[in-house]
Order: C-alpha cells, then sequence, then structure tokens
C-alpha cells in the first residue's frame, strides 16, 4: 500500500527484524519512508493515500499500536 500510496516518497526500506541479543525483539517489521523534506512529509500525511496509509498501519499491527518516527539520516561512508 505505501508504494502505491504515499505520494512524494523517494524511497522504502522494509525490514523483517529476525531477532536481538536481548531477547524477543519489540518489532516483527520496520518500515523506514523517505521525503526530500519535512515539508513533503507533512504534505503526504496528510493527503488521502497517506490518511488510508497510516489508517491500515493502524489495523494490521497486531502488537500494539505501531510507532511512527520522524527522523533525519545521517550517513558516513567508508
Amino acid at each position: 500500500m505505501a508504494v502505491a500510496k504515499l505520494a512524494g516518497k523517494t524511497k522504502i526500506v522494509a525490514t523483517r527484524v529476525l531477532g536481538s541479543p536481548a531477547g524477543d525483539p519489540p518489532f516483527h517489521r520496520i518500515a523506514e519512508v523517505y521525503f526530500p523534506s519535512m515539508e513533503a512529509l507533512e504534505q503526504c500525511a496528510a493527503s488521502e493515500g497517506g490518511k488510508q496509509t497510516i489508517g491500515n498501519a493502524v489495523s494490521i499491527s497486531s502488537g500494539g499500536a505501531p510507532v511512527f518516527l520522524v527522523a533525519e539520516e545521517e550517513t558516513f561512508v567508508f
């Protein structure tokens, strides 16, 4: 759904969590959606497709409410 409905995104990374050295991991999947700016993110979240995608994430989350975070990436290349 995110691929089709989230306007303005530049990249999506979907990760399945396999385990944790501390025991059972608190998350099963992590989805990272990249936008070129905070304004683009806000416009997407306010759009019909954004609202549908966020609503779907809430409805399919079986381990409690999903956690939505806004972050700024810092990349180091070696």
